[in-house]
């Protein structure tokens, strides 16, 4: 007798099995983080972007993410696996962002949206972590070759960065401010990602 597995237990099950994998090989050194700029950005002046902009984003990675302590130094990086798709016609790109749990644990599960908004010329974004329920909302776009992003979680409000952008790898910082902007902590989060063969 044949057991069938539902398509999306299975894909539950690949993506289980592909961090597990990644976690075993991983090699927990710090993440780069190569440019003085930081992610240095004017949040009063959002820059433009086209619609194929996340482009680069659409596949799988796995990711290595560090975040930083209250005294600088940086905690042990965790791994990440994140699937990325495009949506209605290529306005959107969604993502599942699936964070290693940490002792007992269940894997944190971010899922983010990004509309291409033509009217501004960049992209609208939010961010939800199911059984949270609250939104995280920002906007998105391009200078040069990099990718610059504003995000709010409630009173917390990130500038992030994805830079060195290659087919197979890229890098991404965020500095996180608490006070509206007046102050920043300089790499609050950082991340290195290398796409799934």
């Amino acid at each position: 007798c044949l057991t069938v597995v539902p398509l999306c237990a299975m894909s539950f099950i690949c993506s289980l099995l592909s961090l597990a994998a990644f976690s075993a090989r991983a090699l927990l050194q710090d993440v780069p983080a190569r440019d003085p700029l930081r992610a240095y950005l004017a949040l009063s002046t959002p820059g433009t972007a086209h619609a194929d902009a996340f482009d680069f984003l659409v596949g799988q990675w796995f990711f290595l993410f560090q975040t930083l302590r209250e005294d600088n130094s940086f905690n042990p990086p965790r791994n990440v696996l994140w699937k990325v798709w495009k949506s209605h016609d290529g306005m959107m790109v969604e993502d599942e962002w699936i964070l290693d749990p940490v002792g007992s644990n269940k894997p944190r599960v971010t899922l983010t949206y990004r509309a291409w908004n033509p009217g501004r010329k960049l992209w609208e974004i939010t961010g939800i972590v199911p059984g949270e329920g609250s939104f995280e909302p920002g906007i998105a776009w391009g200078s040069g070759d990099d990718r610059l992003l504003v995000q709010h979680y409630g009173s917390y409000t990130t500038r992030i960065r994805y830079y060195e952008i290659a087919p197979n790898h890229f890098l991404w910082r965020a500095d996180g401010t608490g006070d509206g902007g007046k102050t920043w902590q300089a790499d609050a989060w950082k991340m290195e990602a290398t796409r799934v063969p």
